[in-house]
């Protein structure tokens, strides 16, 4: 049986290294909705600059898991234009996977898809774990994520695998200058889990 977990970070990690530019057909397999690669939909993922990836990454992944509901199969371009990094946080609280960052927050572990914005709430990111994360002895967590909004020569479509450290600044989790918003926990993810695999 391979769970949720490992269906979330196998679809993350087998994208990482490719962009609009560099190896577009992986790009275009976990960030372009089979229902919107035609037509003017299609050229949108692929314009110059293009649109910033990071959250239709983190959509692409739970897609490719076998997450079927409407805001990873959904037109993206509608109208009206879905909002991926709102519909990660919807489906997540759909489903009870929210895990805000109010503390205690448990260490996040592999297929778990993090959000971190700035003191005002905006600048958000996403990535999704691979690994789960290694505490340190100051509470911090470490862990490996692959990640899209990266730059890759003329805009934020690249697709990147980092180790990432989140510490924890008064009752907040840190990445760099941004914080934790919450991340949605894998195991509660609407994703069938698959017989048949070891």
């Amino acid at each position: 049986m391979t769970g949720r977990r490992d269906l979330i970070a196998d679809a993350a990690r087998s994208h990482a290294g490719c962009s609009a530019l560099v190896n577009s057909g992986l790009y275009e397999d976990v960030i372009v909705r089979p229902v919107d690669r035609s037509g003017p939909a299609r050229a949108y993922y692929f314009a110059n600059p293009g649109p910033s990836t990071c959250a239709l990454f983190s959509i692409g992944a739970l897609r490719l898991a076998g997450c079927s509901e409407q805001e990873c199969v959904a037109p993206y371009l509608g109208p009206p234009m879905r909002n991926a990094m709102v519909d990660i946080q919807r489906l997540a609280r759909r489903f009870s996977a929210w895990c805000t960052s109010s503390p205690p927050v448990p260490p996040m572990l592999r297929g778990d898809i993090w959000i971190v914005t700035d003191d005002s709430g905006n600048d958000a990111h996403t990535g999704v774990c691979v690994e789960d994360s290694t505490v340190g002895s100051d509470g911090s967590w470490t862990v490996m994520t692959v990640e899209g909004g990266q730059f890759d020569g003329r805009g934020s479509t690249a697709i990147s695998a980092f180790s990432r450290r989140f510490f924890q600044q008064g009752n907040r989790m840190r990445l760099g200058t941004r914080y934790l918003l919450g991340y949605a926990s894998a195991d509660k993810m609407h994703i069938p889990e698959q017989s048949g695999a070891v």
